[in-house]
């Protein structure tokens, strides 16, 4: 009897759960509880020595659309960027906005007016938070 309570649910656990199950349905995300952090998606810029590149600029944009996702910086937090060389992509203000949905983005990082990386993301936003579904998290300027 244990023998078949035990596969029961060992095939419970693991066939009814897909974690692309939430953006294939409907989800009403006004019944979802969320926790209160607010999450960025951020990547880092290097040259091939490791040493963190401070870019002049970036800008994120929608493949799709062609809209600029780039938020709006302070001076002081574009400094803040360089020195770690850490930029952010995207962030759970697009929850509200795209709720359920991947979405493919451009990331372009320039020096001098001029575009020294490029790189594709797919990021994903469920009813509470973003996340990173695929693309390079630490990008090498040779």
């Amino acid at each position: 009897m244990w023998k078949y309570l035990l596969i029961f649910l060992l095939l419970s656990f693991t066939g009814g759960c897909s974690g692309d199950d939430a953006l294939q349905q409907n989800v009403d995300c006004g019944s979802v509880g969320c926790t209160e952090q607010f999450e960025t998606i951020s990547i880092e810029v290097k040259d091939d020595a490791g040493v963190k590149v401070p870019l002049d600029s970036f800008e994120v944009t929608d493949l799709l659309t062609n809209a600029d996702l780039t938020a709006n910086y302070s001076e002081e937090e574009l400094q803040i960027f360089r020195d770690n060389g850490r930029y952010p992509i995207y962030n759970d203000s697009f929850v509200e906005v795209h709720p359920n949905e991947d979405r493919s983005i451009v990331f372009k990082g320039f020096i001098g007016g001029n575009v020294v990386v490029t790189e594709t993301y797919v990021v994903r936003a469920d009813c509470c938070h973003v996340s990173l579904v695929s693309g390079d998290e630490v990008l090498i300027i040779n």
